[in-house]
């Protein structure tokens, strides 16, 4: 009886720096494709700009690929590096576009598509980066999270495309039913975003109300308002203040959950050695192999929570920057404006400041301890290698950002006059 093959078409968006990246998707998918035709039943194909592309006349560049492309296709997969790209009359620029197209099919059909996104995290030149264009990237970005989307970042074209290959094969096996993508809508829930397994409630959106983070966001880039009450910037820092200390309860608690992880996952591997030196002693060859590649299962199973702790933290990251920055611009803002009142205490605001210096140090401390704690693992597989490096680089970043909160919130807590001093009281 013959099979019916079904085909699932790609369709990658993104400007001319992430070239390399869709080249190596294009790779990719040959791969996969062979495998999933006989695995599966279906084949994958990619299309996108300029490959796929015939000429054409619309009322700009962008709607005509619009035309084209329309719904054309099954997955979407957004790439962004240090270059956000040209604007278009819609949006920011045409893979932005590409992206809320994509986006709203999803939201109109769940059945319909699926939306991946990626960005290039990794080391460019400095000196030929267009600052305008990286920052418009991060705002993007920044926006993402509020919105519901997982993203992954990658730190070269090699870590991209392992890690497409991986969401690419997982995606289809999981949530492929056919002829249809699995339904992620349910009654009376918040349609969401699924990537690399995750799905997250989509909060909705309104340009009239920006979320929490959008709002962050421009106060964190001073785009908010100039002419604010004290009590606007006090409701502000409030708000941020809540966010952040969700965002520092949430980072605690993934750290101490992959640390305990790898400290147990590191005991079973030294018990492991012991025993591998005693057999190598006394000779054994199956006992050897046997003990080898439990050692290997051992650091392999290290090597996945790290591997998830990274993809966990990195919105995390985003997040803590946004909040932490907006916290400190409207504390400052509703200082400055509080010198207009002569009989505003502030001393519940220094109390506020010290507290927070606290969290902010012993978060900071669980994070260098963690870091402590993945060197001892011996890094017995390339796994591993690879993703204890890429947890340092995530821990890195963000004991870099506690870094900067606690020099701006001890600066702050200066100019307001210090700690407060408590009074002791006198018996008479």
């Amino acid at each position: 009886m013959a099979r019916t093959i079904q085909q699932l078409t790609i369709f990658v968006s993104g400007p001319a720096d992430t070239e390399s990246e869709k080249a190596a998707l294009r790779t990719v998918v040959d791969e996969i494709s062979r495998r999933l035709e006989k695995t599966h039943n279906v084949t994958i194909r990619v299309i996108g700009w300029p490959d796929s592309v015939r000429p054409g006349v619309g009322a700009d560049p962008q709607s005509e690929l619009n035309r084209q492309f329309g719904s054309d296709f099954d997955i979407y997969v957004g790439i962004l590096g240090s270059r956000f790209g040209a604007a278009t009359p819609r949006h920011g620029s045409g893979t932005q576009e590409e992206f809320e197209l994509a986006l709203a099919r999803f939201h109109e059909d769940t059945t319909s598509v699926r939306v991946l996104f990626y960005f290039n995290r990794g080391p460019g030149d400095l000196y030929t980066v267009d600052l305008e264009q990286l920052q418009r990237v991060r705002a993007f970005r920044d926006r993402l999270s509020g919105r519901g989307v997982v993203y992954r970042d990658f730190r070269d074209t090699a870590e991209f495309t392992q890690l497409v290959r991986e969401h690419l094969d997982a995606l289809v096996i999981d949530e492929w039913q056919g002829e249809r993508w699995a339904n992620l809508a349910a009654p009376g829930v918040a349609e969401a975003v699924a990537l690399d397994g995750v799905a997250t409630e989509s909060p909705p959106c309104s340009q009239d109300a920006p979320t929490t983070i959008e709002r962050a966001l421009a106060d964190a880039e001073g785009l908010g308002e100039e002419e604010l009450g004290i009590l606007e910037y006090v409701d502000r820092f409030n708000e941020a203040s809540t966010a952040i200390a969700e965002v520092l309860a949430d980072i605690a608690t993934r750290i101490q959950r992959v640390g305990e992880e790898t400290t147990s996952q590191s005991l079973s591997v030294d018990q492991i050695v012991q025993q591998l030196d005693k057999e190598g002693k006394v000779g054994g060859s199956r006992a050897q192999q046997d003990l080898l590649r439990q050692a290997r299962d051992a650091v392999d199973g290290a090597a996945g929570s790290l591997e998830e702790f990274v993809s966990r933290m990195s919105p995390n990251i985003d997040k803590y920057r946004v909040y932490s920055r907006a916290l400190f611009e409207n504390m400052q803002r509703a200082f400055v404006a509080g010198k207009e009142f002569e009989t505003r205490d502030d001393r519940d605001d220094r109390v506020g400041l010290v507290e927070l210096i606290s969290t902010i140090e012993s978060s900071r401390e669980q994070m260098l301890q963690l870091q402590n704690t993945i060197a001892r693992v011996p890094a017995l597989t390339g796994k591993f290698k690879r993703a204890r490096k890429r947890a340092a680089a995530v821990l890195g970043e963000l004991v870099a950002e506690m870094s900067l909160s606690l020099r701006a919130a001890q600066d702050l807590l200066s100019e307001m006059g210090g700690p407060v001093s408590i009074e002791p009281v006198l018996s008479t």
